[in-house]
């Protein structure tokens, strides 16, 4: 059997519950997948463009289209995966595949033999595979990944934090998680993913909505989802796995993949020392996928990735190298990394600019830094008279 090359396949996989039909969901604007009553009884499910909004399951012959997900075959032995057909989806139409799997950690045998088939199958090439984990890796993980890792190519570890925690709790676990890859699994991207309320904001949109059967205006929805991140950017880590959004417009997403990796390469000669290892999931997606070439976000995201290892000189390089292109919240780290003297020296009245410049942009955090600076000491500063001193 040939290797599927013509496709963009992303392959999900992870414990049950942690979150990873949710994050399809998310992915594609709407509710498709089934997350409650009998997502436990899902099993590897293709998400891809058909002619009309259909179900199937996929037997060695053909394909056994049905009305409902309760006419699946009990034996899932008899099929190699079920699949949802989605007529018009911007994304399935540029050849994004999404699969679902059932979770890693199921008793049911028969549920982990229809995995573990799927998995050893040579036929599909994954661009991306993400291992969704809560708030730490548990054993069960450490070795499913332990005995896979040879077969999952191009794999991440996502942690996908439900609840609402601060920046610091968040960076902690992603810390700790990080410790538990290198010394049990070897090393592996982690993403650390935190967004709030907005998976419930989500759910709560489309609560009434079971009927995507019925659906057509797919840019609509992701336009809606896309507006729901942007309003609340500010409580989210790790925004930058729905980039994957914007990664599949115009048709041709291949068209600059050269040009955008020697682009990516020579940003990093210029200004700052690259990682050995991968550590930022959207340099990933960036590599393979976005028709935009070099993105100020993606050097913002090794910036986090380094001051989190506590390389703060390179956490500054990239801070830096992203303001120099106007991202607003580079501005607000530069404030921070000026402030604590973290990887280039303390210096209040540029920590002072650089917090102004976020909080003149409506950047909440920068905003509260500025009235913090304003009642410490009677600061008043000029703002026109401190940037020609600074930087004329």
């Amino acid at each position: 059997m040939s290797i599927i090359t013509n496709t963009n396949n992303i392959l999900f996989l992870g414990e049950y519950s942690s979150g990873k039909t949710a994050l399809i969901n998310m992915i594609l604007g709407y509710p498709i997948l089934p997350e409650k009553l009998i997502a436990t009884d899902m099993p590897v499910v293709k998400i891809s463009s058909g002619n009309t909004n259909s179900i199937f399951y996929n037997t060695p012959n053909s394909a056994e289209h049905i009305i409902s997900w309760k006419q699946l075959p009990e034996d899932w032995s008899t099929f190699s995966h079920a699949g949802i057909n989605v007529k018009n989806h911007p994304l399935l139409d540029n050849n994004l595949v999404l699969w679902d799997t059932p979770g890693i950690n199921s008793t049911n045998q028969t549920h982990q033999e229809h995995l573990n088939k799927f998995l050893t199958q040579k036929s599909i090439e994954y661009n991306l595979i993400y291992f969704i984990i809560p708030d730490k890796l548990t054993q069960t993980s450490i070795e499913f990944l332990q005995k896979n890792k040879s077969k999952l190519q191009n794999l991440v570890i996502v942690i996908n934090i439900k609840d609402v925690k601060s920046y610091e709790e968040s960076r902690q676990i992603e810390r700790e998680v990080k410790k538990t890859v290198m010394s049990n699994i070897g090393t592996i991207p982690v993403h650390l993913l935190s967004i709030g309320n907005v998976c419930e904001e989500f759910n709560e949109m489309y609560k009434n909505n079971n009927d995507w059967f019925e659906q057509n205006e797919w840019q609509t929805k992701l336009d809606k989802f896309k507006s729901l991140i942007e309003t609340n950017i500010d409580s989210i880590i790790g925004e930058d796995i729905f980039d994957i959004i914007n990664s599949f417009y115009p048709n041709n997403v291949f068209k600059e993949k050269l040009k955008q990796k020697n682009e990516i390469e020579q940003v990093n000669k210029e200004s700052m020392t690259a990682p050995q290892q991968k550590s930022s999931l959207f340099d990933l997606i960036l590599e393979r996928f976005s028709p935009n070439g070099f993105s100020e976000d993606f050097v913002f995201n090794q910036g986090l990735d380094f001051y989190s290892s506590k390389e703060y000189k390179k956490a500054f390089d990239c801070f830096f190298k992203a303001a120099s292109k106007g991202h607003v919240k580079s501005f607000h780290w530069l404030g921070k990394l000026y402030g604590y003297g973290e990887g280039v020296e303390y210096n209040e009245e540029k920590s002072y600019l650089f917090y102004f410049l976020a909080a003149k942009k409506g950047y909440s955090e920068a905003i509260e830094a500025v009235k913090l600076f304003k009642t410490k000491d009677n600061h008043n500063y000029d703002y026109d008279d401190l940037f020609n001193k600074l930087f004329n």
